[in-house]
């Protein structure tokens, strides 16, 4: 895989904006496994397994993500 400074002006754009729309996505799809997971067990006292195993890589890949995106991992964030 290419460095960042490899990159032209216009990847780097395309892969934070990527990051950033995909990081939103997924910590959209993990709040919404959330509520289904939280409404079947008080509502149909069952638990969903699904939206249970969702939930945690979701948010940890859209926050991931949203790193990524807003540039808080990597170089510049030692500078």
């Amino acid at each position: 895989m290419k460095d960042a400074k490899d990159l032209t002006d216009g990847q780097l754009m395309a892969r934070d904006i990527f990051c950033l729309l995909a990081g939103i996505i997924l910590m959209l799809l993990g709040a919404w496994a959330m509520t289904w997971l939280i409404w079947g067990v008080i509502t149909l006292h069952v638990v969903g397994t699904v939206e249970g195993l969702m939930v945690l890589p979701c948010w940890l890949l859209g926050i991931t993500l949203l790193d990524i995106a807003t540039g808080s991992t990597g170089e510049e964030a030692t500078r």
